[in-house]
């Protein structure tokens, strides 16, 4: 365990802050986590303060600066060994009889400050719960002469890596002088073995009063209190949020099943205009077969009317001969009254008249029978074309009615279309409803973490609370001189 570990274990307590000068490579930070509110790492080594700000990730709210502290500002030559954990600004002479392999690597030139100089850049809270961890490598004992009364005030807690004999070349004070110059300082220096010989590591506690301590801690409270109560007003606005959504959600499913039973009637009467349109469909054959069975009267009718036209012509032309035979008949007769032929010639007449008779009787059966075929051709004419106006007023009637129906269907299919617009709009808003109700409850969800995480931080300031006022009461019986100074 390192001598940061034992340290911490001993000293039980979260910082504000954390100021650790000589941090090396960071192998020792994983004692920081959860330890300080925010920490700054001081590393005169390039390699490792690189190495350093690849670790910063872990650490929230942390800083690192490369630059070694001395007794003066400004720069000075940095030895670099092998190990690396003893580089110094100073030379390690007195390490060697513990590493015979120690050697030192290169010399490099560092930026230098002093110690006060660098608390003065942090601007450091003088009543806060700060922490420094000073780990100079052999200017421990010079750093803390130099110091004044006033120049740690803004530290409760000093942690110094030093040893039992000189080990660099540089002012060497043993470890009980150094405990009288943090006495000096105001602290009350703890004694702690290091597991490493020959170091050891030395704790000075400046005690905060027991008024500030409970000052700071009330505030702290207070502030968390206050948190929680604007955790808990956002609870109950996130709970008004839900309530408000799922009221929304149950209208919008109303809504949702209300536009599903019109689309559902919007279906029905779709599928109605589909049979209708079917049985138009069926009508519109019937239609055409219609049509050509008129066609086909019309030309039957026109075929009528030529052999109508023909047998009127035939017909014209027998009145015309009968007319022509009368004539000669007459003639005839009034030849034969007139002239007095012998027998033979007037047998020979009356024999033309008989035949002539017979072709007149014949002639005017013939021209009854056609007047017969024309009166019959002029009844079917006229049957044929009411037949035809009858069914050219069905047709009419038909396209009317198969026009009025595409208006319908046409009608219906706009209101089905505008009514799933309406369901897919519906349905996105629903869609984004329950996002949103998710989305609240997550963030419900969160702030229940979020008060639950406040109530035991509350609980840990009271038990830290406690903590130090038997801290208090601890110094105050073991250390009473401290109290007197203070």
């Amino acid at each position: 365990m390192s001598f940061l570990h034992q340290t911490l274990d001993l000293l039980l307590n979260k910082f504000d802050h954390v100021v650790y000068i000589g941090p090396g490579n960071g192998a020792a930070l994983s004692a920081l986590e959860n330890c300080a509110d925010r920490l700054t790492l001081v590393e005169p080594n390039p390699k490792n303060a690189a190495a350093l700000k690849r670790k910063q990730a872990q650490f929230a709210n942390s800083d690192i600066q490369q630059k070694a502290i001395t007794l003066n500002d400004g720069q000075a030559e940095l030895n670099l060994t092998i190990p690396s954990g003893f580089s110094s600004v100073v030379k390690p002479t007195g390490l060697k009889q513990y590493y015979p392999g120690l050697n030192i690597q290169e010399t490099i030139t560092v930026d230098t400050v002093t110690l006060p100089t660098l608390v003065g850049q942090l601007q450091l809270e003088s009543h806060s719960h700060n922490a420094l961890i000073l780990d100079v490598r052999g200017l421990e004992s010079g750093i803390v002469k130099a110091l004044q009364h006033n120049d740690l005030k803004s530290f409760s807690t000093v942690v110094l890596r030093s040893s039992n004999e000189p080990l660099y070349d540089a002012e060497y004070l043993d470890c009980d002088s150094i405990n009288k110059e943090l006495s000096r300082l105001g602290f009350s220096p703890l004694f702690l073995n290091d597991n490493q010989p020959p170091f050891c590591t030395l704790i000075g506690v400046r005690p905060l009063s027991l008024a500030n301590k409970t000052e700071q801690l009330s505030d702290k409270v207070g502030k968390l209190e206050q948190q929680l109560s604007v955790t808990e007003q956002e609870k109950q606005d996130a709970a008004n949020s839900v309530e408000h959504l799922k009221s929304r959600l149950f209208d919008e499913a109303q809504s949702s099943e209300k536009l599903n039973n019109e689309n559902k009637v919007l279906e029905e009467k779709l599928e109605t205009e589909k049979n209708e349109k079917t049985v138009i469909q069926e009508k519109l054959k019937e239609l055409d077969v219609l049509r050509n069975l008129l066609a086909e009267r019309d030309e039957k009718i026109g075929t009528l009317s030529s052999e109508l036209n023909e047998r009127e012509n035939e017909k014209q032309k027998l009145v015309e001969e009968s007319d022509q035979l009368k004539r000669d008949i007459e003639s005839l007769r009034k030849e034969r009254d007139g002239l007095e032929y012998s027998s033979d010639v007037l047998t020979e007449r009356d024999k033309q008249i008989d035949s002539l008779s017979s072709q007149l009787d014949g002639k005017e059966k013939e021209k009854q029978q056609l007047a017969e075929q024309a009166d019959e051709l002029r009844r079917n004419i006229d049957s044929l074309q009411k037949e035809r106006d009858e069914q050219a007023a069905s047709h009419h009637k038909y396209n009317e009615r198969m026009e009025e129906l595409r208006n319908q269907l046409n009608q219906a299919q706009r209101e089905l279309k505008e009514q799933q617009r309406s369901a897919q709009l519906s349905t996105k808003l629903l869609t984004k409803v329950e996002a949103d109700c998710s989305d609240l409850r997550e963030r419900y969800a969160e702030k229940m973490n979020s008060e639950q995480e406040l109530k035991d931080l509350i609980k840990e300031l009271h038990a830290k609370l406690q903590a130090a006022s038997h801290f208090y009461h601890k110094l105050e019986q073991e250390h009473p001189e401290l109290l007197e100074k203070l």
